[in-house]
């Protein structure tokens, strides 16, 4: 399972390299960035240009401080990005992209 730890409100969490026809989970802790008392109330995950790539399964963590999601990797060389929008019990709205590479260079 790929980490990202996370460190600013929204942003770009980088690139993946994913092997054609992979699932794989993938898991944002906010345990840094999130203030004492503020918990992740829900997760959603969308993938963006994506020629047969998915993602779903988007939960938090039983500590309400990370969020999990499974990608599954289409054909060889496509490129696509995943959209992670988590909300938090304060009001807070935050949104990540993770840009992936299925079977080719980064």
């Amino acid at each position: 399972m790929a980490t990202f730890e996370i460190a600013d409100a929204d942003g770009d969490l980088g690139a993946v390299y994913m092997v054609p026809g992979n699932t794989e989970k993938f898991r944002a802790n906010f345990e840094y960035f999130l203030d004492w008392g503020i918990l992740l109330t829900s997760v959603t995950v969308a993938v963006t240009d994506a020629a047969g790539a998915s993602a779903g399964g988007a939960i938090t963590s039983p500590d309400r401080r990370s969020a999990v999601w499974f990608v599954s990797s289409g054909a060889a060389h496509d490129i696509f990005d995943l959209t992670l929008t988590v909300t938090t019990n304060d009001g807070q709205t935050l949104n990540y992209t993770v840009h992936y590479n299925v079977g080719g260079a980064l």
